[in-house]
């Protein structure tokens, strides 16, 4: 039985999004037809994914959500399905300034590539006054995406971000931190996610991610390892977490790594990667949470983005957590 004064919960902020997602029989080309075969409408956004993950994986834990949506259908459903999955969405706030953001998102039916187009709309607004904190007496704080919040992402005189101003305010208070981004251009990736890494106990990138901040070629292990350690020594306290095509890899300050290699799926068992990456991080902060071992958590994450990926949407496809990583053991691993 937990104490009453010991931390309980996750609270995710940032991204709240409407994914609309179309299913093609051939990716969009230029001035070519391709047709629909499937349309839906699914969440998106990483604390949306990452929250709705973890209620369909049961988490024993509060959850929480912090975020803008617009005064409209989408919004709505966002608050809605909060409700639906036992999400306190206190913390989301309704503006008739803009619409709710929503993503297109086209998916080819024979191999599950994507093509994204994106509508920032009320996601713009949100800002660090939103984030009253101080309401949750939660454990972990999640933050992303770093480089899709218009406000949070700007960077004043110092050179600081708002969004490193947040985390430094969550790390004070008592939370552990987390956050993720999505890909960019290089400097802009690296002016926006390096005042960020002191106040920050897990990062969470993808390979290609990490490529393009240190601004070189990343392909092996070892790479990994010296490009995230190098990430570490800028001020990250406890893990930096890399997904590539086939594993998922762990650093710490001493410079040691565990790695999991992922799920081997069939091709006709992959309906959508859309969610992917929020499924890795929501296993893995179920285990930070939770204060099992890195090799559980990695475990977790990778089996929680099997199960994702059997679903073209972002969280549809995933399991009781017992059930999740059953459907992961059913398939196996990579060799890699």
């Amino acid at each position: 039985m937990r104490s009453k004064q010991e931390r309980n919960g996750i609270v995710a902020g940032g991204n709240f999004i409407i994914d609309q997602i179309k299913i093609v029989d051939q990716q969009p080309v230029q001035n070519q037809l391709s047709l629909i075969l499937d349309q839906y409408t699914s969440t998106g956004g990483s604390p949306y994914n990452i929250l709705k993950n973890l209620s369909l994986l049961k988490a024993p834990f509060k959850l929480a959500g912090i975020g803008v949506v617009g005064n409209d259908t989408g919004g709505k459903l966002v608050l809605d399905d909060c409700i639906k999955n036992d999400i306190d969405k206190k913390g989301i706030k309704v503006t008739d300034k803009a619409i709710t953001s929503f993503t297109d998102v086209v998916t080819n039916n024979a191999n599950a590539s994507r093509t994204l187009l994106h509508y920032v709309g009320a996601n713009a607004l949100l800002d660090i006054e939103h984030f009253r904190l101080d309401k949750y007496r939660y454990k972990i704080f999640h933050l992303g995406y770093l480089m899709l919040l218009e406000s949070l992402d700007k960077i004043n005189e110092r050179g600081r971000t708002r969004a490193s101003q947040l985390l430094q305010k969550a790390q004070e208070m008592g939370f552990a931190t987390s956050a993720n981004m999505i890909d960019g251009e290089s400097k802009q990736m690296q002016n926006v996610l390096f005042p960020s890494l002191p106040y920050l106990n897990y990062l969470f990138l993808a390979k290609k991610e990490l490529g393009k901040i240190m601004q070189r070629k990343i392909d092996s292990t070892n790479e990994i390892v010296e490009a995230a350690f190098e990430l570490l020594n800028k001020g990250v306290k406890e893990w930096v977490i890399i997904s590539s095509k086939t594993a998922i890899i762990a650093v710490n300050k001493e410079k040691k790594f565990n790695k999991t290699n992922k799920v081997n799926l069939p091709s006709d068992i992959v309906k959508g990667r859309a969610g992917e990456r929020e499924a890795i991080i929501s296993g893995m902060l179920w285990a930070f949470h939770e204060e099992l071992s890195i090799e559980e958590g990695l475990k977790i994450g990778a089996a929680t983005a099997a199960a994702c990926l059997r679903d073209a949407s972002c969280t549809k496809g995933v399991l009781p957590l017992a059930e999740t990583l059953g459907f992961a053991e059913e398939y196996g691993y990579f060799d890699e």
